[in-house]
């Protein structure tokens, strides 16, 4: 007689294989990750790679990178090389000197650069006179290394060379070209962003980054070089530019993060670092380009008719203000009402009313060929977070009547620029004075009280040893920026008798 137990179903090895077979997937599994597990935790543990390493970065990366100095005499000697002058200008420093050398490296755009002119009145140029004027026991040398259209990223790789150079200081002006090139930013809610970001906490995977040097980027990113092309280099290169907010904050995000790993390389390198606030011009720049939010057919021609008369200069001005009003409030965005508002508030005296006004027409503006309040914002914190030097570029182009106070509208003066951004010859000196005088706190130099005076002849020999034809090139250059910029201005089509001259007390030459 057969037992109840003996009669219970008893597993066949049929039913038993799937669990053996999930058991044994499982236990590769983790014989194949333990050994990376172990390697990311040892990473950890390393610090390796750095958080701040300016060689990755997961947007920018040149294909071709190389570097900005040559030497041709065993490292006592080193220069830009010919083939980098489209967009530097020539510079060199020498490791030979009967004196203690002190070598500042000046990093960004055109803007350090000295465009329409060249780095003879730039503000390096200044801040190298005024600490030979304060200290002649030192050689000081202030490179410039400022690159046409050269956006902080493309500033980053520089930074990273020219430590290697034993500087005595590094300042950074940058901000203005931020907007300029095509780049692809993944979509912050897409799974594609998210396994971005994963794979970027991981420090195995930025170690392989850092060896292999080829960062992760979102597929759709464009070639990226050593020459940057930008955005209005390319055929309908305006019809690029649209109201796209979430492109415009993740190019701030990425300014932002990249002005964090400089400031922090900086710290490593202990080398100081003075960041630069940009300043542009408001009040004579209208914005490159203007396009309306989309609206219901109704609306579109209310708009229409109250934009024909906020331009009609014809027309009273409390009637175009009237009009300016009407349609902010239909789309408070508008760079254009917002720039014809405010030049009418300052025709009238009304600086304060106008200001914000004229700084909306600048962020707002489509194509955005000036620094955004977004990214003085961000320089601001950046300086803020690292203790940095920060001068105030936007204060220091504020003209000041004849007892030397500023004017009452707070806004970078127009005199003070000779374009959209690139400040005159006397505000180069301006800038330079103050980044040469935040050099010499830093290292306590016990300046005379005749500095000035030495300052001031040094300034007059040195503008007395450039020829007429370097201002007479110079200015034909910036009639072909101005050229260049009222093509892009966005169809403003502001009437011809419009007058908009500010009505302030005019300062001394």
């Amino acid at each position: 007689m057969t037992s109840p137990a003996s009669r219970r179903p008893q597993p066949s090895d049929d039913s038993r294989t799937p669990a053996r077979k999930w058991m044994f997937r499982l236990i590769t599994v983790a014989l194949v990750l333990t050994p990376l597990l172990i390697l990311e935790i040892g990473l950890r543990v390393a610090g390796y790679p750095p958080r701040d390493q300016l060689a990755v970065d997961p947007i920018f990366d040149p294909l071709d990178p190389k570097p900005l100095f040559e030497s041709r005499d065993s490292g006592q000697t080193w220069s830009i090389p010919e083939s980098r002058h489209n967009f530097f200008a020539p510079a060199s420093f020498s490791n030979q000197s009967d004196r203690p050398i002190r070598r500042i490296f000046v990093l960004g755009g055109s803007t350090v650069q000295g465009r329409p002119w060249h780095p003879p009145t730039a503000f390096p140029a200044w801040t190298q006179l005024f600490l030979q004027a304060c200290d002649p026991a030192h050689d000081y040398q202030v490179i410039n290394c400022g690159g046409v259209s050269y956006a902080s990223y493309r500033v980053a790789k520089l930074l990273d060379e020219v430590l290697q150079h034993q500087p005595a200081a590094i300042v950074i002006y940058t901000g203005h070209n931020e907007f300029l090139e095509q780049r692809s930013y993944p979509a912050t809610d897409s799974i594609a962003n998210q396994a971005t970001r994963l794979a970027q906490s991981s420090h195995l995977v930025r170690a392989i980054q850092h060896l292999q040097h080829t960062p992760t980027r979102d597929p759709s990113a464009e070639l990226q070089t050593d020459a940057p092309v930008t955005r209005l280099d390319l055929m309908d290169g305006m019809d690029l530019y649209q109201r796209d907010d979430a492109w415009r904050q993740a190019v701030v995000a990425h300014f932002q993060r990249t002005l964090d790993q400089m400031a922090k390389r900086c710290r490593q390198a202990d080398v100081p670092l003075i960041l630069c606030q940009p300043a542009s011009d408001r009040v004579d720049t209208a914005p490159f380009k203007i396009m309306p939010a989309v609206l219901t057919a109704s609306q579109t021609t209310h708009f229409d008719t109250f934009w024909e008369q906020a331009r009609n200069g014809q027309l009273n001005t409390d009637h175009r203000i009237e009009s300016c009003q009407q349609v902010l409030g239909m789309d408070p965005q508008h760079a254009g009402a917002n720039f014809v508002l405010g030049k009418l508030l300052i025709d009238q005296g009304q600086f304060e009313i106008a200001k914000p006004h004229l700084l909306a027409a600048r962020d707002h503006d489509v194509c955005p060929l000036r620094a955004t309040s977004a990214i003085e914002m961000a320089t601001k914190q950046v300086a803020s977070l690292h203790q940095l030097e920060l001068v105030r570029c936007d204060e220091l182009l504020d003209a000041r009547d004849l007892q030397g106070q500023p004017r009452p509208d707070g806004i970078p003066d127009t005199n003070r620029f000779v374009d959209h951004i690139h400040p005159s010859i006397a505000g180069h000196q301006l800038i330079g004075q103050a980044i040469a005088k935040r050099l010499a706190e830093q290292w306590r130099l016990a300046c005379s009280n005749d500095v000035q005076a030495q300052y001031e002849s040094l300034v007059q020999a040195q503008l007395s040893s450039l020829e007429e034809a370097y201002f007479t090139r110079g200015k034909q250059r910036l009639q072909g920026l101005r050229r260049w910029a009222s093509g892009r201005s966005g169809k403003l089509h502001l009437p011809a008798n419009q007058s908009f001259q500010r009505q302030t007390p005019s300062s001394p030459q």
